[in-house]
């Protein structure tokens, strides 16, 4: 995350208000968004990834990567919440 603001107000007296950008990457290329909450849905549509394909959330030291599904939400003002990666459906088993 990274915070845009600058003190005080514009000549004309309107209030400057601080930006807030939530910065993450998407199979390493660089994404922002304004908004703190996004769903995987959200993430993948931003990164113009397949919507069938798998989004995860790289894990940190011990952690796990999790997969975040297309319903759930990601909260970017939580430390860690920044790094993911995609995988197309799996086809274990499948006949070719």
């Amino acid at each position: 995350m990274s915070e845009t603001a600058t003190a005080g107000q514009h000549a004309d007296e309107t209030p400057i208000h601080h930006v807030t950008t939530y910065k993450f990457t998407v199979d390493g290329r660089h994404f922002e968004s304004d908004q703190p909450i996004l769903t995987g849905a959200q993430i993948k549509a931003r990164a113009s990834v397949d919507p069938s394909f798998g989004l995860f959330l790289e894990g940190h030291g011990h952690k796990p990567d999790e997969q975040i599904s297309d319903g759930q939400t990601v909260d970017f003002r939580e430390p860690g919440r920044e790094k993911f990666y995609t995988a197309p459906p799996a086809t274990f088993g499948a006949s070719r």
